[in-house]
């Protein structure tokens, strides 16, 4: 993982004219191969194409190597400290015969080693070290090949982890190029209604062009990526032996110059004597340990620290009642002076009426207070009783049958309107109010709603797709994409539209046998459906 970050920053870090010598190379190639393949798949003079389309394809390749070395080769001397210089003619020249011969035979090895899946991450790195290690200068192929073979070797753990997870990023780019393709043009046809393959309904998942197209799109995305992270694994794999990182530190520090020495000397002789003044500073006076403990005590005794003790260690907080329980006590105090006063006055009622008992002689008396209790029992008795039946009434209630809802009336459309469309009802009820105009005598309108429902038919059985900016013929050529599968079911339907646009927009009079004449051409176009 720290491979892959460091390429990722090294790439970041890259001027716009590196990347301009590698998409100088990629993009020409991709851009001729899919050319290439587009023509040989649907041109038919692709036979006499074929060879001179060929070369054009190795040249393009040839001229891609050429720059991706280049720019690691770039890359590598950066990160050895050196300054990065583009080759000269008879260099390019080289690079060029060189790069080709050697990389040509990945287009075999390759792809038989991701098969192989194991072989495949050493692979990628010896062809990834063949660019970086290019520079053009008069040097044996063979001594080129063995250097990239020992840099490929090393760290294999590393080398495995970091092309997985490159590996599984180009698959996640990739679909991320199919799903653009798939809502980008969904978008543009639900926002300026213009149509395409994929808004049609096209199954295009399956287009080896389209398929292609991402493929480039997507190598072309993560092609930095990996080139950065292989010249950082190569250039530290050849620091093993050789010691480039060291040197690199070292030329870093070189570049700096006088001015850039005289600041770290004026910081080196600065910082001890800071730390020194720092050290020989008076202590701080220190507290007695008595009011220190008190002090800590108080501290951690705050409420705002509490919340970290566990709850059986806690302090209790004594808060109060709380507005709740204070409301609560005080409505409770009132109630039981209210009930005590309520007592009384019944005590002094009851003793109106009997003389000889008083109101304090009836409250101590034991016969008075067991009358009292039974009263109060007989009471609590018949609320229960009451409240059971009122409980068991609003349960018979609830499980009474209710009274069916009236069904909603659903308004028919106005057949006159140019915008009332096949949607807004189903096929059957379409066909439903075809034949009641049909019987009132109102043709014209019985014909469209016939046509209407032919539409609505079509589009259940996912033949057509429905929509108010599409006019018939655009539905008529819409059954002709699905010709092949659907036999004379577009000559029928387009009889229909003839049928019907001569008694809509044409001077053609909608009588019965006309409308008897389009019912039957619907139904049977529904049944061969």
């Amino acid at each position: 993982m720290d491979l892959l970050e460091d390429g990722s920053n090294f790439l970041r870090n890259q001027s716009p004219g590196q990347l301009a010598i590698l998409y100088a190379g990629s993009v020409p190639f991709v851009l001729g191969f899919l050319y290439f393949w587009v023509d040989m798949n649907q041109s038919a003079l692709a036979a006499g194409r074929l060879g001179g389309e060929s070369l054009v394809v190795a040249l393009l390749y040839g001229w891609m190597k050429t720059c991706q070395a280049v720019y690691m080769n770039q890359l590598r001397r950066e990160s050895a400290g050196e300054n990065p210089e583009l080759p000269n003619g008879s260099s390019w020249l080289r690079i060029f015969a060189r790069q080709t011969a050697i990389q040509s035979t990945g287009l075999l090895v390759l792809p038989l080693a991701l098969i192989a899946v194991l072989p495949f991450p050493f692979v990628l790195a010896f062809y990834q070290n063949v660019a970086a290690l290019e520079d053009g200068k008069s040097g044996s192929a063979s001594g080129l090949v063995r250097h990239s073979f020992h840099l490929a070797i090393i760290h294999p753990g590393q080398n495995f982890i970091a092309t997985g997870i490159l590996v599984f990023f180009s698959g996640v780019v990739f679909i991320n190029y199919i799903s653009a393709g798939w809502i980008l043009p969904e978008l543009v046809h639900m926002l300026f209604g213009v149509e395409s393959r994929t808004s049609m309904g096209g199954w295009f998942f399956w287009d080896k062009t389209f398929a292609v197209c991402a493929s480039g799109l997507t190598y072309l995305t993560v092609d930095p990526l990996l080139r950065s992270v292989q010249v950082l694994r190569g250039f530290r794999g050849d620091s093993l032996e050789s010691g480039a990182d060291l040197r690199a530190g070292l030329r870093r520090f070189a570049s700096l110059g006088k001015t850039g020495w005289f600041v770290l000397l004026v910081v080196a002789c600065w910082l001890p004597g800071r730390a020194a003044a720092t050290t020989d500073a008076a202590p701080p006076i220190s507290r007695p340990a008595q009011a220190l403990d008190h002090a800590i005590d108080r501290a951690i005794h705050q409420e705002k620290f509490l919340w970290r003790l566990p709850r059986e260690q806690g302090l209790e907080v004594d808060s109060g009642p709380g507005w709740l329980g204070s409301l609560l006590a005080k409505y409770g105090r009132y109630l039981r002076i209210d009930f005590h006063e309520f007592l009384e006055w019944l005590l002094r009622h009851f003793a109106s009426q009997n003389k000889e008992l008083s109101p304090a002689k009836a409250i101590s008396d034991p016969n008075w207070m067991q009358s009292m209790r039974w009263l109060l029992y007989v009471l609590a008795v018949a609320v229960v009783t009451a409240l059971v039946v009122l409980v068991l009434k609003t349960q018979k209630d609830r499980n009474l049958p209710k009274a069916a809802a009236p069904a909603a009336w659903n308004p028919a459309p106005d057949l006159t309107d140019e915008a009332t469309g096949a949607e807004q009802l189903p096929e059957d009820d379409w066909l439903r109010l075809a034949r009641e105009l049909w019987d009132r005598g109102e043709f014209r309108l019985a014909m469209r709603a016939f046509f209407l429902s032919c539409l609505a038919s079509l589009a259940r059985r996912n033949l057509i797709r429905l929509a108010s900016s599409k006019s018939n013929q655009e539905y008529a050529r819409e059954l002709r994409r699905r010709e092949h599968a659907l036999a004379d079911l577009p000559g029928r339907f387009a009889a229909i539209i003839s049928l019907f646009e001569r008694s809509w927009y044409g001077t053609r009079t909608a009588s019965h046998d006309t409308v008897r004449e389009l019912a039957q051409k619907v139904a049977q176009l529904r049944e061969d459906s």
